[in-house]
């Protein structure tokens, strides 16, 4: 039993370094993206989407912005990117009706919009869903494997506007 004891202990003396070396490599690749990342929108987020991003000072790894003029649907689209810690890059857009977040829960036929989330998830570059407190939007996931996906996020950046085009397909459902 001693052994064994003293066998953990020698394992655990010896993977705690390991583990603290790799939280630290992992907060530094974050950072780099983080950089990547506001230096991709800084460049790229006014010109590609229309949208001017700023970092948010509750959590530096998310740029925050709105699009609110050119849109016949949508009174207001708001894009948050998140470098995130398991190594992903987020494009989430939340459609704003008549100023509001449109929430499934809250609206008048929230089946129907569900059903028309789901419709679009199949035709549309960006998933759609709902978040935590039920409110609406569109999102993109970039993994980093393969490097840092530049081109990618201008990409989607592009396609941000584009996105108010579909908030009329669901817009009766909303209110």
């Amino acid at each position: 039993m001693r052994r064994l004891t003293a066998l953990f202990a020698l394992v655990a003396l010896v993977a705690l370094p390991l583990v603290t070396r790799a939280g630290t490599e992992s907060l530094a690749d974050r950072q780099a993206t983080q950089a990547k990342v506001k230096a991709t929108l800084d460049s790229y987020g006014q010109n590609d989407s229309g949208i001017t991003f700023h970092q948010v000072a509750k959590n530096p790894f998310n740029f925050a912005g709105t699009l609110s003029s050119g849109l016949k649907n949508a009174s207001m689209l708001e894009a948050v990117v998140s470098v995130t810690d398991d190594n992903t890059i987020n494009v989430v857009v939340y459609p704003h009706l008549d100023g509001k977040y449109v929430n499934i829960v809250k609206s008048k036929h929230g089946a129907a919009l569900a059903r028309k989330l789901l419709e679009l998830n199949y035709r549309t570059f960006f998933t759609w869903g709902a978040d935590d407190t039920d409110d609406v939007y569109a999102a993109y996931k970039f993994t980093l494997e393969s490097g840092y996906p530049e081109d990618s996020l201008r990409t989607a950046l592009t396609s941000i506007p584009l996105l108010d085009q579909f908030v009329a397909e669901y817009r009766p459902y909303a209110f």
